[in-house]
């Protein structure tokens, strides 16, 4: 066997193993051995060279990738390997933020493997299935609603190729994500990641797969179930998978309220989610707002807003754009009360270029509210993540107490601790917690709901009376005094008389 095709081999392996660094060695010395004369086997190397620099943070592969067309020219016998070329060129640009190139050279990949994918070519029909997937996904990504419904003609096209397959559960549940289906994204990345073990997939697709389960489980508020995932994680080398992973991770952290842990996670993976973060979006506006959020865990208005600015640098987001929105409208609030200003409006663009995304109004009603123009209750039944309609219950809460609303603030943010705490957002529990202590109304605080009759009955009920002799205590009938009980049960979510009792004689000692 010929050196180069040893060499292609033992690549390809380390490929599958998620070994880029090395396999990059191997592929480069693949490509300056391979025989001239071998059009096909070059440009094939050529292209396994590409995604081989893509994923191991070097270059995005454009460069090889078009000498590898070059070397193919227009020949239509070549057409097979010419459309996985193609394939490869459209994935660099979907995962690097270039939706609307990405879409043209996954139409481009189509054209070119229709007619082998049609006289029955395997390649040619698995060729075809990933450019539907490719399409699908920068479609949906820059809010195109039919991005979403292509998923399913992709699916069937895919069924029978494993790559396919592997690449419709993690490009199909992120876009679920996107779109605030959030269990259906649980359900889907469980089905991939059922799939890739069953079928031997590659180590990377694999740790892609469970980065997507741990990610549907951040938004759907099950912090610490996703915390309990991640562990393929450790198996491999730093790699375009592995820096989405970690920066999910990262965002994990911030969510439960472990800011220290997050910014000591960040400081560990900072090389490697930058030099991945540099060609692959997700990861680069992830990581923008994970340093906005933690920047203003630290009071940093200015820092904040530096990250913020990616939303409208550069249109490679999509609709990963909006929660950008949220942490630019903060520093901005924080700087108007410091007598300072900032522009805003970039950010009011980038809501209303997708104001017809399922997600939109969520984010819209938070950045409203942050700047003082909507109130915190048009979030927290929006469709969005978990955290951040938890995130408006506290903000709310607050809201409240500084109206003197003091009943209202007690009510929310008592809700609010409580369902943070459900989601294992231990941060905002802790915070809304803080407000009632801080505010006085902590402890048996649902009593603070009572009016004075409702006290006088409650303090009756815990010396043990009855209803009658309540009445005949307070000169009131019998009916009243059991309106006044009715009232008093359900406004301290007791379940009986005595459970009232036990609750005034809390507070009363």
């Amino acid at each position: 066997m010929p050196r180069a095709e040893v060499l292609r081999r033992t690549s390809a392996a380390l490929v599958s193993a998620n070994r880029n660094d090395r396999a990059l060695a191997f592929a480069q010395e693949a490509v300056a051995l391979w025989p001239e004369d071998d059009v096909v086997g070059r440009a094939t190397m050529l292209g396994d060279l590409a995604t081989i620099e893509f994923q191991a943070g070097v270059s995005d592969g454009v460069e090889s990738i078009e000498q590898a067309l070059s070397i193919l020219g227009d020949d239509p016998q070549h057409d097979v390997q010419r459309a996985g070329l193609l394939l490869s060129s459209a994935r660099v640009h979907m995962l690097n933020g270039r939706q609307a190139l990405g879409a043209e050279v996954a139409a481009q990949t189509r054209a070119t493997a229709e007619a082998a994918a049609a006289a029955g070519d395997p390649a040619a029909r698995e060729i075809l299935a990933q450019a539907l997937l490719i399409a699908a996904t920068c479609r949906a990504s820059v809010g195109d609603p039919d991005g979403v419904s292509l998923f399913e003609e992709a699916r069937a096209h895919a069924d029978g190729f494993v790559r396919a397959m592997m690449r419709f559960y993690i490009n199909y549940s992120n876009t679920l994500m996107l779109i605030g289906r959030y269990e259906d994204a649980v359900a889907l990345a469980r089905e991939g990641q059922e799939y890739g073990r069953t079928h031997v997939a590659d180590l990377g697709p694999l740790v892609m797969i469970e980065a997507n389960m741990i990610e549907a489980h951040i938004y759907a508020g099950r912090l610490r179930e996703a915390e309990e995932l991640g562990g393929l994680l450790p198996m491999v080398e730093p790699g375009l998978y592995s820096a989405f992973l970690r920066e999910r991770l990262v965002c994990l952290a911030i969510w439960r309220g472990r800011i220290d842990g997050a910014e000591a996670a960040l400081d560990a993976a900072r090389l490697e989610l930058d030099m991945f973060g540099a060609y692959e979006f997700q990861t680069r506006f992830g990581m923008a707002y994970d340093l906005g959020e933690l920047a203003l865990a630290r009071g940093d208005a200015h820092e904040a807003l530096s990250h913020a600015r990616l939303a409208w640098e550069t249109p490679a987001g999509g609709v990963l754009a909006l929660p950008l929105t949220a942490i630019a409208a903060r520093p901005v609030a924080m700087l108007r009360v410091a007598g300072e200003d900032a522009d805003i409006e970039p950010y009011r663009a980038v809501l209303a270029g997708f104001d017809a995304w399922p997600v939109t109004p969520l984010w819209a009603a938070v950045f409203a509210a942050e700047l003082g123009e909507g109130p915190w209750t048009a979030a927290i039944d929006a469709i969005g993540p978990a955290y951040i309609r938890a995130y408006a219950r506290v903000r709310h809460g607050e809201a409240l107490l500084a109206e003197g609303d003091r009943a209202g603030a007690r009510e929310a943010l008592t809700g609010a601790a409580s369902y943070a705490g459900e989601l294992g957002a231990d941060g905002l529990a802790a915070r809304a917690n803080a407000l009632l202590t801080d505010a006085g109304l902590t402890g048996d605080a649902s009593r603070s709901l009572l009016t004075a009759r409702e006290e006088q009955v409650l303090e009756l009920v815990a010396e043990g009376l009855s209803n009658g002799q309540i009445a005949e205590r307070l000169y009131i009938s019998v009916k009243t005094v059991s309106v006044h009980v009715s009232a008093i049960l359900r406004k301290l979510d007791a379940s009986s008389r005595t459970a009232a009792a036990a609750i005034y004689r809390r507070s009363a000692a």
